[in-house]
């Protein structure tokens, strides 16, 4: 999939995550039904296996893969430069949960595991839709400021992104949040409607979070290891303290403030380090 990306086949991501979902759903519901949770466990592996092939084939129609890849030509420069990104990817995968496993005990200690559930209620719906934008700005615009050379492009790329995304994606929360109860009904039960509760503080951290997505990409992009890594430490040790102390004075309602307030001091922490590129 990331071989297709990188060659800017960005319609053929989109194919293929079309046709790997609609595989995960018809597996998962064949094995559910039959083995029950055995059956999910093995849909997790089943599905993407079955996709694997697909886009092997893809990929070989562009690259002759089998030919390309060999050990005489494995070059350990490019393994060191490839580092730094490894070590992105590192820090977000494993301190970003360890953060996330860190509040929800809080809360639990705090206010029960009830309450920590409607919380991970909203962090799931809040998955849903923040999907659409991640898959946007991996397959069409991270490719794009990697090609960007110059403050000019790179600007010309951001302000893309706010002029046609960031509309689309403020006016499907509005929708969102006045449907909000047939939503958690729809989704879950009657019985996670205090959930709802909970939607305003989590959109507007979501649409600062939309809208510093696109600038937190650039550090990819661009290879800035060590401002990536300065900012995700500063990121998540705001969200981590601030919900420790809203959490006392607002209890639950308290998490979501929490996680605006981080995504917004997020956003104006990489406003200022990428000035040069908005203004």
């Amino acid at each position: 999939m990331a071989v297709i990306n990188g060659l800017g086949k960005f319609k053929k991501v989109i194919w293929l995550n079309i046709v790997g979902n609609s595989i995960g759903l018809l597996i998962s519901i064949l094995l559910i039904l039959n083995f029950k949770t055995t059956g999910a466990l093995l849909a997790i592996v089943i599905a993407p296996a079955l996709l694997f092939f697909v886009t092997f084939y893809l990929v070989q129609k562009e690259i002759e893969l089998l030919q390309v890849i060999k050990i005489r030509l494995f070059d350990y420069k490019i393994l060191k430069n490839l580092s730094s990104y490894s070590l992105m990817a590192l820090v977000s995968s494993v301190l970003g949960p360890f953060v996330f496993l860190a509040i929800r005990n809080n809360i639990i200690q705090n206010l029960g595991v009830e309450q920590a559930g409607y919380w991970e209620t909203m962090t799931r719906i809040s998955g849903y839709y923040m999907l659409f934008v991640s898959t946007i700005l991996s397959v069409y615009f991270l490719p794009k400021l990697a090609k960007a050379i110059n403050y000019k492009e790179t600007k010309s790329i951001f302000w893309q992104y706010y002029k046609f995304i960031l509309p689309i994606f403020g006016l499907s929360l509005t929708v969102l949040y006045f449907a909000r109860f047939f939503v958690v009904k729809l989704l879950f039960t009657k019985e996670f409607l205090p959930v709802a509760d909970l939607f305003f503080w989590q959109f507007l951290g979501d649409i600062f979070k939309v809208c510093a997505l696109i600038l937190g990409y650039n550090f990819f992009a661009k290879k800035l290891t060590s401002a990536f890594l300065f900012t995700e430490l500063f990121s998540l040790m705001v969200l981590y303290f601030s919900t420790l102390y809203a959490v006392k004075l607002f209890e639950l309602e308290g998490v979501v403030m929490a996680y605006a307030f981080q995504n917004f001091i997020y956003l104006l922490v990489l406003s200022v380090y990428f000035r040069k590129s908005l203004i």
